[in-house]
């Protein structure tokens, strides 16, 4: 009987440790930040600060109080703190549907309060006309699948437009874990601004909206010239000597709290010039910030999670199973 019992605790010490976080209690992370960042924590370099009025203005205190009783309704185990996050980051989310032309959903997260929102489809409606332009349609794959590069190009655009989080971090499982297609990258380099919308961005948006217009505008001329300047680093200086710098930036704290957004910077370095070591490289980069026990925080590094060749595979389907996994997609027509 005694060895019963303790095979029995030996595997359920497997199973947690596997399956729960580091700090186990979910919503120890969002108790701990109890307000989200105003703005949405928009970037002011982003130009979209009207696209935030716009999409605040249509969750008045009615809508967002209904549909928080729906979400607790399906998800009674949810704290006040953890549904205010995960609508911060489904707001996040459709402000990324104005910019971008296709937007696929890296968290069940926030996807479960999209599901919820759906169904106040006039008040949905009107979101989406008033941040997209148009109707955000929601569309499930058949099965959750890997989309490793679509997940770079979100990371880097989602950084751009918005600062880091740890909530962020803890609902997306990371960041930057992949590098970008080394297919945009060129395309970047070559095609012409017009080109780039029709293939990148939410054209119907940038017609209709002039911040939005601003906002993808800046967007081009930001990853043309960090590719510009990853150009000049390689012919300056090698991978290992870049990647060692940076780190040493890191450790000096010459980005402060803003890792994220160097990260992004060196995603582009590293997609054009080490895609072979380029999670490795993205770790050092992440431990040096987590070796400076002063800005260490209980929820590990910005980029650890599951690697992009984690299985997308989810026994109950209400877990995030890998940082690339989608179950579905947004986008206009």
């Amino acid at each position: 009987m005694l060895g019963f019992i303790i095979a029995a605790i030996v595997i359920i010490a497997v199973i947690i440790g596997i399956n729960a976080p580091k700090w186990f209690n979910p919503n120890r992370i969002y108790e701990k930040y109890p307000e989200t960042p105003k703005d949405l924590g928009l970037r002011k370099a982003s130009k979209l600060l009207l696209t935030v009025d716009r999409l605040e203005a249509s969750f008045d205190a009615d809508f967002t109080a209904r549909l928080k009783y729906r979400v607790m309704q399906t998800h009674p185990k949810m704290k006040d703190a953890e549904f205010m996050w995960r609508l911060f980051e489904l707001k996040r989310y459709l402000m990324l549907t104005a910019v971008l032309k296709q937007v696929p959903m890296f968290s069940t997260k926030v996807d479960d309060v999209w599901h919820e929102m759906l169904m106040f489809t006039r008040e949905y409606s009107t979101i989406c006309d008033h941040v997209a332009g148009q109707f955000i349609h929601h569309a499930p794959h058949t099965e959750t699948v890997s989309m490793p590069h679509e997940r770079a190009w979100f990371d880097w655009v989602y950084h751009q437009v918005f600062t880091g989080t740890p909530p962020s971090r803890h609902m997306y499982r990371g960041f930057f874990q992949n590098p970008l297609d080394p297919r945009l990258l060129q395309d970047f380099r070559n095609k012409t601004v017009s080109e780039l919308i029709e293939k990148y961005f939410n054209s119907q948006a940038v017609t209709r909206y002039p911040d939005v217009a601003k906002g993808v505008q800046h967007l081009i001329e930001t990853l043309q010239n960090q590719i510009k300047r990853a150009d000049q680093e390689m012919r300056e200086t090698s991978v290992k000597e870049y990647v060692n710098h940076m780190a040493d930036r890191v450790r000096r704290r010459q980005w402060e709290d803003d890792l994220p957004l160097m990260l992004a910077t060196s995603s582009v370095y590293l997609s054009l010039y080490a895609q072979d070591d380029y999670a490795e490289h993205m770790m050092l980069l992440d431990r040096a910030k987590q070796a400076d026990s002063s800005s260490a925080s209980n929820c590990g590094g910005y980029v650890s999670g599951n690697s992009s060749h984690d299985s997308c595979d989810s026994s109950d389907g209400s877990s995030d199973s890998g940082s690339s996994c989608s179950s579905c997609g947004g986008g206009g027509d």
